[in-house]
């Protein structure tokens, strides 16, 4: 209203002033008519100038203080913005260039966090490696919450590399590692992106290291297939992917990351309240907003909180960088789970046992709220069913992996109904190497029903 307000007291100002250089013209043109010689100009004019540019100039000439003030107030604004748009631009850059610096040669990589709690030489060459899903990188501190897992061998975490998601890579990883500690059988334990991510990996494995054994891979509340991720959550890898997709190298710029980060938590501030007619974006109030069709609830205190909390993770070394997360989040979506339970479906020649898929779940929807599991427990069994894999599907007390909010209900899924699976098939290959006898009925064991002492293969359990 205010620029309005000026504006049209400018063009009065213009039009008064343009009419007293008329009448004073006009004037002069009476007097010389009279003979009182030439007339003056009140300033001078170039015998070509319009008549704007005398206005102009009689006007800065002449101008309120206040108008002359607006308008170096406004010069000044462009230059600091130019300014500072200069100093944004520099900044972005020499950030994306120290980002891409940081993970120009980083590798995935190993850590083993426990060795094997039982003294049973069943368990001496089987290991169990944990991966974690999108926003992190190392998942050894989850790893060390599983205590469970020392029952049947040693316990590793694979981190991931902040350059890209290179699952072959990994897979490579591993297979260095289980020579290192000879290891002949692993298991793969995957939490939410973590879980598909493991899929793949064994896939790698399972095709060219035919005496590397693989015994189970279990997709903990893991997203598998379409509409596996709940109406938020790929909301928020929509934002991301726009925000990322300001420019392809922006994902090595790491003061993006806090908003990244962000995006991927907000559940923690965000409360759907209900269905609306209006797509797109709107504001109602301070805390209040709709996108999309759906109406949030915007908890400021809990926003701040987050905020806290993700500036001291961001100063942590093992902070998943732009770009790991932005290749998680394309993993989620582009991989071909159904074509790796294809593979993996198929007996190799050595192998006593296909390796058995566990998909675990809260016992409720409600209880995720960033996978829909019910979504992705249908496509996974979907997809074991067509191709034949052994497989269980298992519910329990439990969220969005989180063993580390729940280490009891995750300990007693374990070793309870996990674990069975995985002993069944290393005593199958104990008994094979002691009896010297590769000729064992591989028929008979991938078609264990759930009476058998260590099922291989069950129907879900709900």
């Amino acid at each position: 209203m205010h620029e309005r307000v000026v504006s049209i007291s400018q063009m009065i100002y213009n039009r008064t002033q343009s009419m007293r250089i008329k009448k004073r013209r006009s004037q002069q043109d009476s007097l010389e008519s009279v003979g009182h010689g030439p007339a003056i100009e009140p300033y001078p004019v170039a015998q070509d100038e319009p008549l704007t540019h005398e206005i102009l100039h009689y006007h800065r000439a002449h101008e309120p203080r206040f108008n002359k003030a607006l308008r170096s107030i406004g010069m000044s604004a462009i230059a600091a913005t130019a300014i500072g748009i200069g100093h944004v631009y520099e900044d972005v850059h020499s950030g994306i260039e120290a980002g891409k610096a940081a993970v120009r040669d980083d590798r995935a990589s190993i850590h083993e966090v426990y060795g094997s709690d039982n003294e049973s030489a069943l368990y001496s060459h089987h290991a169990t490696f944990v991966l974690t899903g999108l926003g992190t990188k190392n998942p050894t501190e989850t790893a060390e919450t599983l205590r469970s897992h020392q029952d049947v061998g040693s316990v590793y975490a694979l981190e991931y590399s902040n350059k890209d998601l290179d699952t072959a890579d990994m897979a490579q990883q591993i297979v260095d590692q289980a020579e290192q500690d000879d290891l002949r059988y692993i298991s793969l334990d995957g939490y939410s992106a973590g879980g598909p991510i493991a899929l793949d990996i064994a896939t790698h494995i399972y095709q060219h290291e035919p005496e590397l054994h693989i015994v189970s891979i279990v997709l903990n509340s893991s997203p598998i297939g379409e509409g596996s991720l709940t109406q938020r959550s790929s909301e928020g890898i929509d934002i991301m992917n726009a925000l990322l997709s300001v420019h392809e190298d922006f994902v090595y710029y790491e003061r993006g990351r806090l908003i990244t980060e962000l995006i991927a938590r907000s559940d923690r501030y965000m409360t759907a309240l209900e269905i609306v007619d209006h797509q797109g974006f709107r504001l109602y109030d301070i805390s209040t907003f709709s996108i999309n069709g759906v109406k949030y609830l915007f908890d400021l205190e809990n926003l701040q909180k987050e905020v806290k909390d993700v500036s001291a993770k961001l100063d942590e070394p093992d902070t998943a960088s732009g770009s790991l997360i932005k290749h998680q989040a394309d993993f989620i979506v582009t991989t071909d789970y159904r074509r790796n339970l294809e593979i993996l479906s198929e007996l190799r020649p050595g192998d006593i046992a296909l390796p058995v898929i566990v998909y675990t779940r809260a016992q409720h929807a409600d209880n995720d709220r960033v996978v829909d599991i019910d979504a992705s427990e249908k496509n996974f069994i979907d997809a074991v069913e067509q191709y034949g894999n052994p497989y269980a599907v298992i519910d329990g007390p439990v969220r969005h992996a989180n063993p580390g909010e729940l280490p009891s209900e995750y300990a007693a899924m374990i070793r309870e109904r996990i674990q069975p699976r995985v002993i069944g098939t290393l005593v199958f290959y104990a008994l094979r190497q002691s009896a010297g006898d590769s000729k064992v009925d591989t028929r008979a064991r991938n078609n264990a029903s759930s009476e058998d002492d260590f099922p291989l293969v069950s129907r879900p359990e709900n």
